[in-house]
């Protein structure tokens, strides 16, 4: 994906400075700028406190599920009574969650709840998060409140970030609880019901988080500690014990953890299920040859790739079961999602290019296999987000937008036959992308425009395509909004290289461009391993200005869990 940001952009077509937004002074996630400013001068107002809170509640415990509710509850209540009078440590615990509270708020919200942009309350509550945490020391003093802090922090940092930076912070978080000895059984130390199973729920959400910025890091999960042992947490709701409850039990039937305790359940299926060759089943069987050791162990794998979707299927069906309600309303609905979701994944990949319908028109070769399987992945993660768009959860799905993704796709388009129906699944797949983030309209940052640039590109050609095979078709709607933005900024797509492309032997040179071909004709190991980081590691409202040599790693669809090198 660097190679297309670095070949299709010409240093003529950089936004002009005064067009961009200005880098944040910020230098890193953790570290407060210097500030006149007490930490009191960043909260909220009592009624804004009550407001955040209420749509921590509605939108981000249910599929966290990190802290226990009523507890937190009376710290809020303080905190509308006397801001100044909170320990720092609860603090940062506080302003964490007007934080991730802000995150899931959209810009008109922000104006009607807050009486700010949005932008300014993030930059506001990263800044008194940042404070708090800073006085605290909590490099030195470890603390389950300011650990629950931390978590909620990589939690507001999901999509907002440079993703390998985040991961970098996430093993930060992983090295603290580990200090605190979180990976070790509350019940084995003797510690009290109570705090057993708030290590529990913050151990088990380290976990997820730092699974999840691994894969899009293109980087193994943090090696977790020796005599890890922290069991799941229980099924129940937190209104059922307290920090005196002598014994905490398991709840038969649904309860508030439904959501987390499926994706623990996914992430412990994972951890006793590895596929040793994940990366070359996800790059087809490049240049295996049939009756070859190598084709048989290519077939191989992917039969056992589908043994594994049928033993996670029966798993999860069971899982379910146990923990979801149908008509259990949003939450239930997006937990019962993640079992087919993952599977379209899985099936997609483990079926062999050559028995797939699009073998010898569109799928000929090891490279166009990834880029049936890459399309197929975006495809289902919007599908995931129709899914959920209209309830509380639909910022979940933004938070995994993942922009690299997008420029390999409009790439293959430049590329790939301007007709074909991956060409109109891709062409459609990009107008539902642009109804989805409108921050895509932005053009003056930078790789929103060779985003622009590059599908404006690619239209030209296959609209010419089209008219001289006589077929009706109509002009994408994010192709006419792009030409019209483009022209009002007065800006061009037009590269001066842009030159006719000429295929190589018959191959889809561009295919292998985009996917970094290394020395030896192979597909390079690079494009799962991490670039150099040049950006801005600082956080605000606003997406960092990314250059062309600040490009994220690609990021691996969710299936990317069962590579066994994640464990």
């Amino acid at each position: 994906m660097r190679h297309i940001l670095d070949e299709d952009t010409s240093d003529e077509e950089n936004c002009h400075s005064s067009d961009s937004p200005a880098p944040h002074e910020d230098g890193d996630l953790l570290l407060a700028k210097t500030s006149s400013l007490s930490i009191n001068d960043q909260a909220p107002l009592p009624f804004q406190i009550l407001r955040l809170w209420q749509v921590f509640l509605e939108r981000v415990n249910p599929i966290t599920k990190m802290i226990h509710t009523p507890t937190t509850e009376h710290l809020v209540i303080g905190a509308m009574t006397n801001h100044s009078d909170i320990s720092h440590k609860n603090r940062a615990l506080l302003y964490a969650i007007y934080l991730v509270s802000a995150v899931t708020l959209t810009g008109e919200e922000a104006m009607t709840m807050l009486g700010l942009h949005k932008d300014e309350a993030l930059q506001i509550f990263t800044q008194g998060l940042k404070i708090a945490l800073n006085k605290v020391n909590f490099l030195r003093n470890y603390d389950m409140v300011i650990l629950q802090a931390l978590v909620l922090y990589l939690i507001a940092l999901l999509g907002r970030s440079n993703h390998d930076a985040v991961w970098v912070l996430s093993g930060v978080v992983i090295r603290i609880a580990h200090k605190m000895g979180v990976h070790r059984d509350g019940e084995a130390l003797g510690l009290t019901p109570f705090d057993t199973e708030m290590r529990r729920r913050v151990w088990w959400r380290i976990i997820i988080l730092d699974c999840m910025y691994a894969a899009t890091s293109g980087m193994n999960p943090t090696l977790l500690p020796l005599g890890c042992d922290t069991k799941l947490p229980h099924n129940i709701n937190d209104a059922d014990f307290s920090p005196e409850s002598k014994v905490i039990q398991n709840r038969q039937g649904t309860t508030e953890m439904a959501f987390a305790l499926v994706l623990y359940e996914i992430v412990h299926f994972v951890k006793d299920h590895q596929m040793t060759d994940f990366e070359h089943l996800l790059l087809g069987g490049q240049d295996v040859e049939p009756g070859t050791p190598e084709y048989d162990l290519y077939h191989e794998s992917l039969d056992k790739l589908t043994h594994l979707a049928d033993e996670f299927d029966k798993k999860m069906s069971q899982v379910e079961e146990q923990y979801c309600d149908p008509s259990g309303g949003p939450l239930h609905v997006f937990a019962l999602a993640f079992r087919p979701h993952i599977l379209r994944e899985v099936r997609t990949m483990a079926t062999p290019m050559e028995e797939t319908p699009e073998w010898g028109t569109e799928v000929k070769n090891a490279h166009d296999n990834f880029f049936r399987i890459w399309l197929a992945h975006n495809e289902n993660e919007h599908a995931l987000h129709d899914l959920i768009s209209n309830g509380p959860f639909a910022y979940s799905s933004k938070s995994h937008f993942h922009f690299d993704s997008l420029i390999f796709l409009a790439g293959q388009l430049v590329h790939r036959s301007p007709v074909g129906d991956f060409t109109e699944r891709t062409w459609s797949l990009f107008d539902r992308v642009y109804q989805h983030h409108e921050e895509l309209w932005n053009l003056s940052q930078h790789k929103h425009f060779q985003l622009a640039r590059l599908l404006l590109k690619a239209w030209e050609p296959r609209e010419k395509a089209l008219r001289q095979l006589g077929t009706p078709y109509e002009v994408p709607n994010c192709v006419q909004k792009l030409r019209v933005a483009v022209s009002q900024a007065g800006l061009s797509w037009m590269s001066p290289r842009d030159v006719p492309f000429q295929p190589m032997n018959g191959v889809n040179q561009g295919s292998i461009d985009q996917m970094q071909v290394g020395t030896n004709g192979n597909l390079s190991a690079d494009m799962f391993q991490s670039p150099p980081m040049t950006g801005d590691w600082s956080m605000s409202g606003n997406l960092p200005i990314i250059d062309s040599m600040d490009t994220q790693t690609p990021v691996l669809p969710i299936f990317g869990f069962f590579n066994s090198t994640t464990w």
